[in-house]
């Protein structure tokens, strides 16, 4: 079976690029029909998961990611996705976070990894600390715990200069973190790679060259873990980047 990455991403683009100003309200764990369409579900990914799937969630597990959809549609508000010709609109910025997770259900990720993935950019780019977000979730402390640090993990520290060192600063801390950064990471960065005609040639030849670096970076990781297929996936999806004019 192959994962349908980009049509998931558009799906995911086109059901939050049709909610203008209720994306809030789009995904509010207690009004998720208030819409009047069904909402991005990342539970249906994970029920239909290429691996294993995981069919039975607890309700404390589906009550922590709806929560958690509905955090990170309000951190990420008024930010938006880099616009590309082929849009049908301008789209939230939650759309990647909300496309990543779902790749990492599909790819066999925890409800854990999923939550993870949800808020991975929320420290890097809205400035609001993570494990106050997940410190009232009906989730086991350890749990909570391997969120924190696995955002941590994927969060660039700015202080770390210049740019490329910055970068293989990031690799190294995935490396080391709790094996679900990994995927996390593979998720966030194929969901990036689908957008990237969004950016100049100057740009794109830099992140491909950045994603190089990444793809041997976490090489070792990823198939220790179990998560090759991310890995080939990503590769595949690089390769295919650069052809694009």
């Amino acid at each position: 079976m192959t994962i349908p990455v980009a049509t998931i991403a558009r799906t995911v683009e086109q059901s939050f690029c049709q909610q203008d100003s209720d994306v809030e309200l789009f995904v509010n764990p207690i009004c998720l029909a208030a819409a009047g369409r069904p909402a991005v579900d990342v539970l249906d990914a994970m029920r239909t998961s290429y691996h294993p799937p995981i069919i039975d969630l607890t309700p404390d597990q589906i009550a922590s990611i709806r929560t958690t959809l509905y955090r990170a549609a309000m951190a990420h508000r008024g930010q938006f996705r880099k616009p590309r010709p082929t849009d049908p609109g301008p789209i939230p910025f939650v759309a990647h976070p909300v496309t990543a997770a779902l790749y990492v259900g599909l790819f066999g990720g925890s409800p854990t990894l999923c939550i993870a993935e949800l808020l991975h950019d929320v420290a890097e780019d809205c400035n609001i600390a993570v494990a106050p977000l997940v410190a009232d979730l009906p989730l086991p402390d350890t749990e909570k715990r391997e969120i924190v640090d696995i955002v941590a993990a994927l969060t660039k520290s700015m202080d770390v200069t210049p740019r490329i060192r910055r970068e293989q600063d990031t690799i190294d801390r995935v490396v080391a973190a709790p094996p679900g950064a990994v995927l996390c990471k593979m998720c966030d960065r194929i969901h990036n790679i689908l957008g990237i005609d969004a950016f100049s040639d100057r740009f794109r030849l830099q992140y491909l060259e950045e994603t190089d670096r990444l793809i041997d970076g976490v090489r070792e990781r990823v198939y220790a873990c179990g998560y090759r297929d991310t890995h080939t996936m990503l590769v595949e999806l690089t390769d295919a980047a650069r052809t694009f004019r």
